[in-house]
């Protein structure tokens, strides 16, 4: 979906994100880790969940409660 989006942004007129943003080398590789860090923390809270529900037997509610301290 990103490289179809890439492709649809450098073929448009009024693109979302102008190409000649990416032509940086250092902010497309900050964009790059950005998206790694962010899918990571995704993935991280998204196999806590099932690990908390399954392993330690919290309901869908303890569990969300479970990770309030983690955002606060």
């Amino acid at each position: 979906m990103l490289g179809v989006f890439a492709f649809i942004e450098a073929r448009s007129r009024h693109a979302l994100v102008p190409p000649r943003v990416l032509k940086s080398r250092d902010r497309t590789a900050a964009y790059l880790i950005s998206l790694c860090i962010g899918t990571a923390i995704f993935g991280m809270f998204f196999f806590m969940t099932i690990f908390v529900q399954e392993v330690w037997g919290y309901s869908p509610v303890r569990s969300g409660i479970a990770y309030l301290r983690w955002l606060a």
